[in-house]
């Protein structure tokens, strides 16, 4: 099954206040391998990534997101519990690239970030927890939205191209967050932003092991 388990909804939202510092992804880590590194799956994985990263590729918002999503929807799933012992765990991009498996949430994760990376508005994008209709079961997307009150893009490990919102009627969105916001979704009107995305407690820790991993105070 491709979809996530959802840990108790309350337990993950409010958590202690995090750090409002600028985000850090880490978009140079790695950086230093070059095509005579040592072959193995992960150092192909980093490299790759690395030249996903490339902005000078891309024209525009739209050949990233097909690129960014094209590119991790070629990993595995594995649930949490059997790759980490947990019921619950974000992994940065580097330990899903590491391992080649990972679950909804870290592909979305690592495609939010990428993005990020590549320049791409922190107003257009927010990762998106939903129910998964078909299955019963929560599941992490990404959504882009667009300019001028278009419809919103879905960039979703479930499918192999990248759908508008419209066309999603087996996800039921629940809450969504990005750097700087929470909001809880509604079906019906707009959403009700209900503060920082810092409440988010695994946000939080994913950030911290970002940041450690590159090194940051």
């Amino acid at each position: 099954i491709y979809v996530c388990s959802l840990a108790v909804l309350a337990a993950l939202l409010f958590a202690a206040g995090g750090s409002s510092a600028a985000p850090l992804y880490g978009c140079e880590a790695g950086a230093g391998l070059t095509e005579n590194a040592p072959a193995n799956p992960h150092s192909a994985r980093v490299l790759s990534w690395n030249q996903l990263l490339n902005s000078e590729l891309y024209d525009n918002d739209r050949e990233k997101l097909e690129q960014v999503n094209r590119f991790f929807n070629q990993f595995e799933f594995v649930s949490d519990s059997a790759q980490w012992g947990r019921e619950d765990y974000w992994a940065t991009p580097h330990e899903l690239l590491k391992s080649g498996l990972g679950d909804c949430e870290d592909i979305a994760l690592s495609k939010y970030i990428s993005l990020r990376c590549l320049g791409v508005s922190v107003q257009r994008l927010r990762l998106t927890y939903t129910l998964a209709l078909k299955l019963n079961k929560a599941h992490m997307v990404l959504v882009f939205l667009p300019e001028r009150q278009q419809d919103p893009l879905i960039l979703d490990n479930l499918t192999s191209d990248i759908r508008p919102a419209s066309s999603r009627r087996d996800l039921v969105p629940v809450y969504s967050f990005n750097d700087d916001s929470l909001w809880l979704n509604r079906q019906h009107g707009e959403d009700e932003r209900v503060g920082d995305s810092s409440r988010i407690k695994a946000w939080n820790e994913l950030r911290a092991r970002i940041r450690a991993d590159a090194g940051a105070p």
